[in-house]
């Protein structure tokens, strides 16, 4: 399957332990969509019905705080993006996903991806583990949100994803660092010094 680069299933195949053709027959069942910079997966308020794969480019999640976007995550290509909450339980989203960059992604809707589970269990395993993957990453960052200092978190980033500092606005970084853009000057300022 063309769509998917031998990146994204070594990725993928990172925490599935699955052959490549598993994978691949697991991965058959997505269909492509692609979006424009500027475009939402997802906005506030919709039930979230798709879980998809990002291919080329990269996402934001954000929630609204009176005016304000408070980024919560940013995915790139290889990453899965969805609201998992509202996915999983059909309520509405109080997030929103949106596009940084032009993306192409393979989706799946929540009907299908239950179809496929009740088909193979293989294919449960792959979804559970991706769930448990999400699961995992989220929890790391509540704690280093809340252990580490501004500077420690903005290096972590740029250790563990290094590729994204070029690619996403500053402002949406310090967002997402939880700190002020112009702390977020300083720092960067700081260790270029160093």
């Amino acid at each position: 399957m063309s769509e998917f680069s031998r990146e994204a299933l070594k990725k993928i195949g990172a925490f599935i332990s699955l052959s490549e053709k598993e994978l691949l027959t697991f991965l058959a069942a997505f269909r492509p969509v692609y979006l424009r910079k500027g475009d939402y997966f997802l906005r506030e308020g919709e039930v979230c019905k798709h879980l998809g794969l990002i291919v080329r480019g990269s996402m934001y999640c954000f929630f609204n705080r009176d005016g304000e976007s408070i980024v919560e995550e940013f995915s790139l290509e290889n990453d899965f993006i969805t609201d998992y909450p509202g996915f999983l339980s059909g309520i509405p989203s109080d997030k929103n996903i949106k596009c940084i960059e032009d993306v192409e992604l393979m989706v799946i809707s929540r009907d299908e991806l239950q179809e496929l589970y009740s088909k193979n269990p293989l294919h449960e395993k792959v979804g559970r583990l991706v769930a448990e993957n999400l699961f995992a990453h989220w929890g790391q960052k509540v704690k280093w949100l809340k252990t580490q200092d501004a500077e420690t978190r903005y290096l972590n980033l740029l250790r563990e994803r290094p590729g994204l500092v070029q690619r996403v606005p500053q402002y949406l970084i310090a967002s997402y660092l939880n700190i002020q853009p112009e702390t977020l000057s300083r720092i960067r300022k700081r260790i270029s010094e160093t």
